[in-house]
């Protein structure tokens, strides 16, 4: 079990990952170059959290399937490209968390809630627990 020290930590490092994505899009920049730009490159005196460059890592290795999710998954009166920007990235890298890495989905989906509380409008937390648990039910297929 993690320490409450370590959720924090990967609290944290989700929220630079969802920056990063948020920032390469708004740039139209890949988010992999971006990351490594960053690593190589500090812009802040504290380095990119571990966890933070293999999220953005592991969204852009699995760009194609991860959109085809948020596709498949979202309603027909809000794809993708009608969600905020912000919805976007917290939703790429969520998804990637629960279909590619080893934490558990509770603990994905709620973290993505409360960065969506955070950052998003008034309906974003309520559209992004049902778009995960969606994806949640069915990450097991799209390996």
């Amino acid at each position: 079990m993690s320490t409450p020290a370590r959720r924090g930590s990967r609290s944290k490092a989700r929220k630079k990952a969802l920056d990063l994505l948020f920032e390469a899009e708004q740039r139209g920049v890949n988010a992999r170059e971006l990351v490594d730009q960053r690593v190589a490159e500090p812009t802040t005196q504290t380095p990119l959290p571990d966890y933070t460059v293999q999220i953005v890592r592991g969204v852009v290795e699995h760009w194609a399937a991860i959109n085809d999710a948020l596709q498949t998954y979202s309603s027909s009166d809000w794809p993708p490209e009608r969600m905020p920007a912000v919805d976007r990235a917290l939703l790429r890298s969520a998804t990637w968390e629960l279909v590619w890495s080893d934490v558990d989905s509770p603990v994905v989906i709620s973290e993505a809630v409360k960065l969506a509380q955070e950052l998003s409008t008034d309906s974003s937390p309520k559209f992004v627990n049902g778009l995960l648990d969606k994806i949640a039910g069915v990450k097991q297929s799209l390996v």
